[in-house]
C-alpha cells in the first residue's frame, strides 16, 4: 500500500495493465515468492535463485521504462520524466525493509539490531542488484538512518490518487482471497481484516487517502498483538532454557 500511494509507481502499474486484472493475485504472490529466493541461505550467491531471480526484476524494469520512454512517458506534472527513476526504486526498496520492520514491531513481532543490521546488509546487495545507486545505499546504515530516508522521500512525493487507490483496494482483495482459507475465515471478513492491518500499518491519514475504509475488524488486532508477544517470550523462555542445559551438560 504504501508503494502504491506514489502517484508516479501507480501510473506506471496502471499504464502497463499491472494489478489491474484478474492476475493481480497472481502477480502479488510473484512479488512474495522473490522475496523468498534472495532471503532464504545461499538465494544471493552468484548463480543463486535470488541472484538470478532479481536480475530478471532489473531487466523487466529496464524494459518497462525502455517502453514507455518510446511511447513519451510524462511525469505528474507533464514534463518529460523517467519512469522507474532511482527515487522510486529507492522508495520502493524502503517498503521491502522500512515499512515491513514498523509494521510487525505494530503487531507485537520485534528484531533485535543484530537482526536488523543482518537484513539491510542483505538488502544492499539486493538494491546493488535492482541498480540502485551505491551512494544511495551506502547512506543506510541502520534502521534509524533507513527511516529517516523514507521520510525525506514521502516529503517530496504528490498525494495518493485514484490509481494508488484502485491499486490498493485491488490489493487487500486478492490478499483476503488468498488468505481466508489459511485464516479459516470467510472471504469477505478476511478483506476487511486486511483493511484494518492496512490501517494499522500505515497510519490512519495515508489510509483513508487510499480509501481503506475503518472497519469492526480492527478490535481484534490488539488481540492478535499480545498473542504475537506472548508466543515470542514463550520462544526466548524455551530458547534460554535449551541454552541453560546445554551449558549444564559442557560444564
Amino acid at each position: 500500500a504504501h508503494t502504491y500511494s506514489d502517484p508516479g509507481i501507480a501510473a506506471v502499474l496502471v499504464r502497463t495493465g499491472n494489478l489491474l486484472s484478474q492476475a493481480v493475485s497472481r502477480r502479488l504472490l510473484e512479488t512474495q515468492l522473490w522475496k523468498i529466493s534472495v532471503i532464504k541461505p545461499g538465494g544471493l550467491a552468484i548463480g543463486g535463485s535470488g541472484y538470478v531471480h532479481t536480475l530478471q526484476v532489473r531487466m523487466l524494469h529496464a524494459r518497462v521504462r525502455a517502453t514507455l520512454m518510446q511511447q513519451g512517458w510524462r511525469g505528474e506534472n507533464g514534463d518529460q520524466a523517467t519512469p522507474i527513476d532511482q527515487l522510486q526504486m529507492l522508495r520502493t526498496w524502503l517498503d521491502f525493509t522500512v515499512v515491513p520492520l514498523e509494521a510487525l514491531h505494530r503487531i507485537g513481532l520485534e528484531f533485535s539490531e543484530r537482526q536488523r543490521h543482518e537484513l539491510y546488509a542483505a538488502w544492499r546487495l539486493i538494491g546493488h542488484l535492482l541498480g540502485i545507486a551505491p551512494t544511495i545505499l551506502s547512506s543506510v546504515t541502520d534502521h534509524v538512518k533507513a527511516q529517516e530516508l523514507l521520510n525525506i522521500v514521502d516529503s517530496h512525493l504528490p498525494k495518493p490518487d485514484q490509481h494508488s487507490r484502485v491499486l490498493t483496494q485491488a490489493m487487500l482483495q486478492a490478499i483476503g482471497n488468498r488468505l481466508a482459507p489459511v485464516l479459516g475465515l470467510p472471504t469477505d471478513i478476511s478483506v476487511l481484516l486486511m483493511s484494518s492491518y492496512c490501517r494499522l500499518f500505515h497510519g490512519d491519514d495515508l489510509a483513508d487517502r487510499l480509501g481503506v475504509e475503518a472497519n469492526w475488524t480492527a478490535a481484534l488486532l490488539p488481540t492478535i498483538t499480545d498473542a504475537n508477544r506472548f508466543r515470542i517470550k514463550q520462544i526466548a523462555e524455551n530458547s534460554d532454557h535449551r541454552a541453560a542445559i546445554v551449558h549444564t551438560s559442557l560444564n
